[in-house]
């Protein structure tokens, strides 16, 4: 039996800022990819408004499956997930 795990690494690759066209707030995305080992397992994309977490929330998008030359976008799944931060009273 195998007792070493690998761990997860996530790699920003990139990220960029702007304006909120619906109410004029700071905008953040960031990207990069996420390995396990040698192994790039997924790519992702997360975008949200700084201050606005409660409503509309942040999206984040999940390329997961096998990532390199031999590998095909057959082999890849896209999950969206959008988070929400809940008010506080």
């Amino acid at each position: 039996m195998n007792n070493s795990v690998a761990a997860y690494a996530i790699e920003l690759l990139d990220e960029s800022g702007g304006t909120c066209d619906c109410c004029g707030e700071a905008s953040r995305s960031v990207w990069g990819m996420i390995h396990h080992g040698d192994a790039t397992v997924a790519a992702y994309w997360m975008h949200w408004t700084v201050g606005h977490l409660d409503e509309p929330g942040a999206n984040l998008d999940l390329v997961i499956g096998a990532w390199g030359e031999a590998a095909t976008p057959d082999e890849r799944a896209a999950v969206s997930l959008l988070y929400r931060q809940p008010l506080r009273a």
